[in-house]
């Protein structure tokens, strides 16, 4: 069963980086990127689960 699930995960990111392949430019101050918006997704994504954690530590005392 896990098997099939990481399938289905692999089946839905590769979809999901098909549909959003296309370039985006980001530009904050005087720095200008250009990436895939999936990838951009998923860093942002990345972001705010560590954003997310580290909030989450600080209120338990740790």
């Amino acid at each position: 069963m896990n098997r099939y699930v990481l399938y289905a995960i692999l089946a839905f990111l590769f979809i999901f980086t098909l549909q959003n392949y296309r370039a985006v430019e980001i530009s904050f101050l005087f720095w200008s990127l250009e990436l895939s918006a999936s990838i951009l997704i998923f860093v942002v994504l990345l972001a705010g689960c560590l954003v997310g954690y580290l909030f989450r530590s600080r209120g338990q005392g740790g």
